[in-house]
């Protein structure tokens, strides 16, 4: 017998859904649907960060990329973006 996870309803083996409240018993989970999407990637990073990063304090760097990391975000994000990621000087989104 096949013990219901959400009502504790003893089932057949052969029940593939519990005879009591419907939820699907385990094992008989079906495969996750696939669903095609159009998507964009973008990737950016700063021109010349590293040459940037020897002139500057690091302090002043941090700050200066963290205000481009915000604006990036705020800006993608305002046209529906997800940033995925941040690495570096560079955005994937």
């Amino acid at each position: 017998m096949g013990r219901c996870g959400r009502c504790s309803e003893d089932n057949p083996e052969r029940a593939k859904f519990c005879w009591n409240c419907a939820a699907p018993l385990a094992g008989s989970e079906l495969p996750p649907r696939q669903v095609r999407k159009l998507v964009t990637v973008v990737f950016c990073d700063v021109t010349g960060s590293t040459a940037l990063g020897e002139l500057l304090d690091p302090e002043t760097m941090r700050a200066i990329m963290g205000r481009y990391f915000e604006i990036a975000r705020r800006t993608l994000e305002s046209h529906g973006g997800t940033v995925e990621k941040f690495i570096g000087d560079a955005v994937m989104a």
